[in-house]
C-alpha cells in the first residue's frame, strides 16, 4: 500500500521506533495495519527501492478530520522482538567469549542471528530478563554497542566507526554549490547542525559491586587481579570496605566526583578461588568500561539533512568538523558521518 507518511527513529543500543500514517478510505490499510503487524516500510529514490525500516505495530490511531479520515500506526521496530523472548533463570557464562555470550543469547530468538568478533572473555549470569536486557548489558560490561543490520534481522555486536563514505555538507551559500554536488549520492547537504557540550553525567570516583541483595552482601573487587587502566583503591567507610576506581585526568580536569554503582548482572558461579577471580575480573571490566564512558564530558549531535539517499545507521558518531573555503561550495563546515 502508499502511505502519506512514515516516520522512522533508529536507536543506537536499543529498540528504535516507527509511525505510519495511511489514508482511512485504503481497505487495505484498515485491513492490514492492524495490533501485532510486522511491516515493512520502503522508499523510492532516484528509481531505486529501498527499505528504510521494519516494525511490530503496537497501538494504531483512527483520526477524522476536516481534511478527512485516517489511520495512524505507531509501534517498535523489530528489536521489539528480542524484548519478547527471556533468558529464564540462570544462564550463565564462565570465562565465554563475548562473541560465543552474544550468539547464544540471540539464538534464543527464532528467525535471528548475530555478528560479533570480539573474543574478549567474560564471566556473567542473566536471571529473569529479556534477552535484549542481556545483550544491553554484555555490551555495557565491555564498553560495546548494538544495532540491528538494515533490512535483516541480524544484531550486530561491536565498537563501530569504520568510514561509510557518506559526507554530510553544510553550504553557506548553496547557490554557489557545484552541481556535482547535488548529483553525489555520497553528499547530503546540512540544514541545521548543532553540538552540546555536556557534563551533568560525568563521574570520576566510583565505588564498585556486583550482584547482591543489599550492601552486606554484594559480591566485590576483593579478589579481582586486575590493575590496568585503573589500580584498585581499598578504603573503610562507615565500617565497610569499599573499592574504588578512580579517573586521575578528569579529576584534575572537573574535580572530584563520586558515585556508587552496582553491576547487578555479575557474581561468581561458585564459591571456589577461580570463580570468584574471573567474577570479579569481569566485575572489573565492567566498571572500568562504564568510568572510561563517564568520565569525560558527553558530546551530543544534533543534524538535519536534506538530499540523503542512503540509510544513515545509528553510530557513534566521530565528525571531523572544518572550515572549508572554495568558490564552489562557499564556506561551511563538513563533518565525516562513520557508520
Amino acid at each position: 500500500m502508499t502511505l502519506k507518511s512514515a516516520s522512522v527513529t533508529r536507536m543506537l543500543d536499543g529498540a528504535g521506533a516507527i509511525r505510519l500514517d495511511a489514508p482511512g478510505t485504503d481497505e487495505r490499510a484498515v485491513t492490514w495495519l492492524t495490533n501485532e503487524r510486522r511491516v515493512r516500510v520502503y522508499v523510492e529514490q532516484l528509481e531505486q527501492v529501498r527499505e528504510i525500516a521494519r516494525g511490530i505495530i503496537n497501538e494504531v490511531g483512527y483520526n477524522d478530520t476536516a481534511s478527512g479520515f485516517s489511520i495512524s500506526p505507531t509501534g517498535t521496530d523489530s528489536l521489539e522482538e528480542l524484548k519478547r523472548r527471556t533468558v529464564h533463570y540462570n544462564r550463565a557464562y564462565k570465562d565465554a567469549a563475548v562473541k560465543d555470550v552474544v550468539a547464544d543469547l540471540v539464538s534464543l530468538v527464532p528467525g535471528w542471528a548475530a555478528t560479533c568478533n570480539v573474543t574478549t572473555p567474560i564471566s556473567a549470569r542473566f536471571d529473569a530478563v529479556s534477552v535484549l536486557k542481556a545483550l544491553q548489558s554484555v555490551c555495557e560490561m565491555q564498553g560495546l554497542h548494538l544495532r540491528q543490520t538494515p533490512g535483516a534481522n541480524i544484531v550486530e555486536v561491536g565498537t563501530f566507526g569504520d568510514d561509510s563514505g557518506l559526507r554530510l555538507l553544510r553550504l553557506v551559500n548553496p547557490t554557489q554549490a557545484h552541481r556535482d554536488i547535488y548529483s553525489n549520492d555520497d553528499i547530503a547537504l546540512i540544514e541545521r547542525f548543532q553540538i552540546t557540550s555536556s557534563t551533568k553525567v560525568v563521574a570520576n570516583r566510583i565505588s564498585v559491586v556486583g550482584a547482591g541483595a543489599n550492601a552486606d552482601s554484594a559480591f566485590s573487587l576483593a579478589k579481582c587481579t586486575r590493575t590496568l587502566p585503573y589500580p584498585v583503591i581499598v578504603e573503610t567507610v562507615n565500617g565497610r570496605t569499599l573499592y574504588i576506581l578512580e579517573d586521575q585526568a578528569s579529576i584534575a580536569l572537573y574535580g572530584e566526583i563520586e558515585q556508587d554503582i552496582q553491576i547487578k548482572e555479575i557474581a561468581p558461579l561458585s564459591n571456589n578461588d577461580t570463580d570468584e577471580e574471573r567474577a570479579a575480573n569481569a566485575l572489573y571490566d565492567a566498571a572500568a568500561a562504564w568510568l572510561q564512558r563517564n568520565s569525560v564530558k558527553q558530546d551530543t549531535f544534533r543534524i538535519s539533512v536534506k538530499k540523503c539517499t542512503k540509510t544513515i545507521r545509528p553510530v557513534t558518531l566521530r565528525a571531523k568538523m572544518y572550515q572549508r573555503f572554495s568558490p564552489k561550495v562557499g564556506q561551511g563546515f563538513s563533518p565525516k558521518l562513520y557508520p
